[in-house]
């Protein structure tokens, strides 16, 4: 698979945002995360994922005391709008991980929360 990472290149105001979505499920109790730079599930491409590790969806989940996550379904969040403020990346094989000392905001309508990962 050829990964691609050219909307990461998009900025606002002179400093370096990306804006994205985050999708966090479970699937057959483990939980599994990534970001996507679009809202529609059916949309989202597999080589424009940035993926979360569970540790990374642990500090989300832990950190975020505004929004919480969604209860009675497979996703935990679904399209939550974010800004990824500070970005680090690693990369397994074919894929493209969020890293450690990363920051992403979590936002909806004039509500933020910031989260360390």
């Amino acid at each position: 698979m050829n990964i691609d990472l050219s909307w990461l290149s998009r900025q606002s105001g002179g400093n370096k945002y990306l804006l994205g979505y985050l999708f966090i499920s479970t699937k057959n109790n483990d939980l599994f995360g990534f970001i996507s730079n679009v809202s529609n599930i059916q949309e989202v491409k597999e080589n424009r994922k940035i993926f979360l590790t569970e540790q990374a969806i642990t500090q989300i989940m832990e950190q975020d005391e505004t929004f919480g996550a969604l209860v009675g379904g497979e996703f935990l969040y679904f399209a939550m709008p974010i800004i990824i403020e500070a970005l680090k990346v690693f990369q397994v094989e074919d894929k493209i991980y969020l890293d450690k000392n990363s920051i992403i905001i979590l936002y909806e309508n004039d509500d933020t929360q910031k989260i360390l990962i």
